[in-house]
């Protein structure tokens, strides 16, 4: 981690200059351009991807089996058993199934049918078997929390200023909890 951070800082003067790094014309290229980071594997490059397309800054989004990272594919492999597919020889019916199941726009921008970004978080999200609406948001919550610094703070501040603009009434999980806030899913977060 630390070699990792000492390369980001030794080629990127400026955390901007990462950012525009990762800019490219599309998903694929983007993709990758992040494995050659030290340290960034598929699964981060595949995050990047599919943060800069659902931010907007890229239209374009990965789309082939080929990028997909072991997790994901493992997971899958998990849901295919389940609904009765074979994982290798059936993986475009899958797809094909789950296009026809979920046949929404994919958020946050709504600007093009579900895809295989979505199906990798659902596949992900089967496989942990430990996952519940709402958990990545208290977990975010509770690191910046057990940092217990000024940043962390202001962080959170931040979090909760967010939250309550713009995920305001979308929560399907009210979660107390120990660390101090609560996810309601008329009012948002609101520290205790």
């Amino acid at each position: 981690m630390e070699r990792t951070i000492r390369n980001l800082k030794d080629q990127f003067r400026f955390p901007e200059k990462l950012f525009d790094f990762l800019l490219d014309s599309n998903a694929e290229a983007t993709f990758f351009k992040v494995q050659k980071l030290t340290g960034f594997g598929d699964w981060i490059a595949w995050k990047i991807c599919d943060m800069l397309e659902s931010l907007g800054f890229q239209d374009s989004y990965l789309d082939g089996k080929e990028f997909l990272y072991e997790s994901s594919i493992e997971g899958q492999k998990q849901f295919c058993k389940y609904l009765g597919f074979d994982p290798i020889s059936q993986y475009d019916d899958l797809v094909r199934f789950m296009g026809k199941t979920f046949n929404t726009l994919a958020r946050p921008r709504c600007r093009r049918k579900k895809a295989l970004p979505e199906w990798e978080t659902c596949w992900c999200k089967y496989a942990s078997k430990t996952y519940w609406i709402g958990k990545d948001t208290h977990e975010v919550y509770e690191s910046i929390r057990s940092a217990n610094n000024g940043i962390g703070e202001q962080l959170l501040d931040s979090f909760q200023t967010v939250w309550n603009t713009f995920a305001k009434g979308t929560a399907v999980v009210c979660r107390e909890s120990s660390l101090g806030y609560t996810l309601r899913r008329d009012r948002g977060i609101s520290r205790t």
